[in-house]
C-alpha cells in the first residue's frame, strides 16, 4: 500500500511538471479611474501607456496604447501601467507599432509606475475613485509624472461627501525641463 502511495505521488509530480494552462486577461471594471489632467500643457509630446505585470514574463508587456487628449487613461484592473513620452514629430511619419521604445532621443519613461487597482474591502459603497495626476516636466532620462489628487465618489445612500486627498510634489520643478528635448 505504501508504495502504491508513493507511486501515485512520483506520478502527480511528473505530470504536474509539463501541465501547462491558458491565462485569459479579461478587461474588469474597475472603480479606479486615472487622468492626466495636463496633456494641454505639453502638445510636443503624446503619452503612452504601456500595460503589464511585472514578475510574471509572459505578461511583462500587454502591449502599449496612446492616452487621449482628455487625459483619461483605459485601465486594465489587475496590470501595472508604465507612461511614456514620444516626441510628436517622432510619429509625424510613423504608425504607432513602428515605434522604438528604446530610442532615448525621441522616447523617454515616466518616473513613475502606476500599480494595479487590487479592490479594497470596505469600497463597496464607493462607485468610484478617481486618481488625478500631472507631468511635472522632464529630466535627462526620464518625465516626471506625480500624482496630485485622489477622489473617494461615494453612493448617496452613506449620505457623506466626496472624500478629496491632495499629494504635493516634493521634487525641485527648477530642476525640470519643460520640454522634452
Amino acid at each position: 500500500m505504501k508504495r502504491l502511495k508513493y507511486a501515485m505521488l512520483l506520478a502527480l509530480i511528473i505530470f504536474s511538471i509539463n501541465s501547462q494552462g491558458d491565462i485569459i486577461i479579461t478587461e474588469q471594471p474597475t472603480k479606479h479611474k486615472h487622468i492626466i489632467t495636463n496633456l494641454t500643457d505639453y502638445p510636443d509630446v503624446v503619452v503612452f501607456v504601456k500595460y503589464g505585470l511585472k514578475g510574471v514574463p509572459i505578461l511583462a508587456n500587454m502591449g502599449f496604447a496612446r492616452v487621449p487628449k482628455d487625459g483619461v487613461i483605459k485601465k486594465h484592473l489587475y496590470s501595472e501601467m508604465e507612461l511614456y513620452a514620444v516626441k510628436k514629430e517622432y510619429l509625424e511619419n510613423r504608425e504607432d507599432e513602428d515605434i522604438d521604445w528604446k530610442d532615448k532621443q525621441n522616447v523617454m519613461r515616466s518616473s513613475m509606475t502606476i500599480l494595479p487597482d487590487y479592490e479594497k474591502t470596505g469600497l463597496e459603497n464607493i462607485p468610484e475613485v478617481k486618481h488625478e495626476y500631472e507631468i511635472m516636466g522632464f529630466k535627462d532620462t526620464s518625465m516626471v509624472v506625480f500624482k496630485t489628487k485622489e477622489i473617494y465618489r461615494y453612493n448617496e445612500s452613506l449620505h457623506q461627501a466626496d472624500s478629496i486627498q491632495y499629494f504635493k510634489y516634493e521634487g525641485d520643478l527648477a530642476k525640470l525641463q519643460k520640454k522634452f528635448n
